[in-house]
């Protein structure tokens, strides 16, 4: 009885030890796919920004502007 108890108690420290190197090995593994995806956004932000000249950046603005003014006289009528 004793040497079934002392197995089992060892079994158990062995599953425990397992468990904690595959948890281990999981939360690994999920930091590398984190880090990875941020890595991936940061590069295609850098990317984009730079792709965007001085020029195309007015343009947007004004087009921004031009919609804001035009959202701006639809509220006051519907007003």
């Amino acid at each position: 009885m004793l040497l079934e108890a002392n197995y089992r108690e060892r079994l158990m420290m062995v599953y425990n030890e397992v468990k904690k190197r595959l948890d281990y090995q999981v939360a690994m593994q999920t930091l590398k796919k984190q880090k990875e995806q941020d890595y991936m956004i940061q590069w295609v932000e850098k990317n984009v920004i730079q792709s965007i000249t001085p020029q195309q950046q007015k343009e947007s603005i004004a087009k921004c502007i031009l919609d804001l003014k035009a959202l701006s006289k639809g509220a006051h009528a519907a007003v």
